[in-house]
C-alpha cells in the first residue's frame, strides 16, 4: 500500500510543526515566564513598571504577581486564538514575534536590575 503526502498549505505546516513549537516555547518561556521573573525582580527592589497598561491592567486583577500572571494568560491566550483562527500566511509571526518581545523585555528588565 502507497503512503500517501500530504501536499499544499496542510503538508508545508505539518513538516514546519516542530519549528513551530519550539517558537511557542521560546515565547511562553521569554514572554511569560521570564518577563515575569525580570519584572518581579526589579519590583521587588524599588523599580516600577514602565508599561502603563500592563501595570493598570495588573492592578485591575489584584495588583500582585497574580494579577501579572492573569495579563499574561490573557495576552498570550489572545494571540493563540488568533494564531489558531488561522489568520496569518506565515504561522511563524506570532510565536516568532512574542519571542522577540519576550527576549526584549527580559533584557531591558535585567538592564535595569543591575542599573538599580
Amino acid at each position: 500500500m502507497e503512503k500517501v503526502i500530504a501536499s499544499g498549505r496542510l503538508g508545508q505546516l505539518k513538516s514546519r510543526k516542530p519549528f513551530l513549537i519550539g517558537l511557542w516555547i521560546g515565547a511562553i518561556l521569554l514572554y511569560g515566564v521570564g518577563d515575569l521573573v525580570t519584572t518581579n525582580l526589579v519590583l521587588a527592589n524599588g523599580g516600577r513598571e514602565l508599561n502603563l497598561v500592563f501595570a493598570s491592567m495588573s492592578r485591575f486583577f489584584g495588583g500582585n504577581i497574580w494579577g501579572s500572571i492573569i495579563v499574561k494568560i490573557i495576552v498570550i491566550g489572545c494571540l493563540v486564538a488568533i494564531y489558531r483562527l488561522g489568520v496569518m500566511k506565515r504561522h511563524w509571526v506570532i510565536p516568532g514575534m512574542l519571542s522577540l518581545v519576550g527576549g526584549g523585555l527580559v533584557a531591558g528588565n535585567l538592564i535595569s536590575y543591575l542599573h538599580m
